[in-house]
């Protein structure tokens, strides 16, 4: 864990805290002399300043602050972020983790079962028939 925050970050943090909510065209007017958003001509999201302020709510997130940062989602696509309080921050984040290490078991778990059918598996219609080897495993 990060224990003292960069400047930029700290920056972002005060910022946030006089906020609580606040939206990436907001972080980005505000907070231009930090991420210098108007010197660039990328789109919006593939920009150097928005990979810094990840980076910063990262370090934020990782770091000894009290209030972590939580990201305000619409469809997916992240518009804005808030401070939480810890405990609803903390039960939000166990769950995002929760649920990702859940996908991940279960990519695990197909992966182990197409190894261990060894390509003996067909798709019909009706749905999947196992192919027997014609070799045995003892040779």
């Amino acid at each position: 864990m990060t224990k003292v925050l960069n400047d930029r970050a700290m920056a972002l943090y005060k910022y946030l805290l006089e906020n609580h909510i606040a939206f990436l065209g907001d972080i980005m007017k505000d907070l231009d002399e930090l991420y210098m958003r108007s010197l660039e001509r990328t789109t919006e999201y593939n920009s150097t300043a928005y990979r810094q302020l990840r980076r910063d709510i990262e370090e934020i997130n990782n770091s000894n602050a009290q209030h972590v940062v939580l990201p305000i989602k619409k469809s997916g696509k992240v518009y804005g972020y808030k401070l939480a309080n810890t405990n609803k921050a903390i039960l939000e984040k166990a769950d995002n983790y929760h649920q990702r290490a859940l996908r991940m078991l279960r990519k695990e778990y197909a992966l182990r079962k197409k190894a261990k059918n060894n390509a003996q598996l067909r798709m019909t219609r009706d749905g999947v028939t196992v192919i027997r080897s014609v070799v045995d495993d003892n040779g």
